[in-house]
């Protein structure tokens, strides 16, 4: 087996693995977004705030008592390194943590989809000018 033949073999197997990784990461989605709550209310830290008659959950952490001592004590940056850190640890719970994967699961199937099509892509074209180095030499 030639050296071109083991490379597009690879590119095979990489499009099979890309199609394996994204299947099974939908189905890990599909899961956890089934078996989680679907109310995130449900978990403890929210506290009911009624503005103009209306209720809306607020998480605690998120009170003007907490953002005003963070900024006191560790100014702008601290509040919002605060806010991201709390927003990237919600990506990896309940139903956040289903789409999360999702998302994982395409982006990574996709990464490897593409590579297998760069080398076949690559193989292709070298073979492409072996055959007009060819011609042109015969001519």
């Amino acid at each position: 087996m030639s050296g071109d033949e083991a490379i597009l073999r690879l590119s095979h197997r990489l499009r099979i693995v890309s199609l394996v990784i994204l299947v099974a990461g939908l189905l890990a989605a599909v899961s956890v977004y089934f078996a989680t709550a679907p109310n995130p209310a449900a978990e403890a830290g929210y506290e009911n705030v009624v503005v103009d008659g209306k209720t809306y959950m607020v998480p605690t952490q998120w009170s003007k008592e907490y953002m005003r001592g963070l900024e006191r004590f560790g100014g702008g940056a601290a509040v919002m390194f605060d806010r991201f850190d709390r927003w990237f640890a919600g990506l990896w719970q309940g139903r956040r943590l289903a789409v999360t994967l999702a998302w994982l699961s395409v982006f990574i199937a996709g990464a490897v989809l593409l590579v297998a099509r760069r080398m076949a892509a690559v193989i292709a074209a070298e073979r492409a000018a072996r055959t007009r180095r060819g011609k042109s030499i015969m001519q």
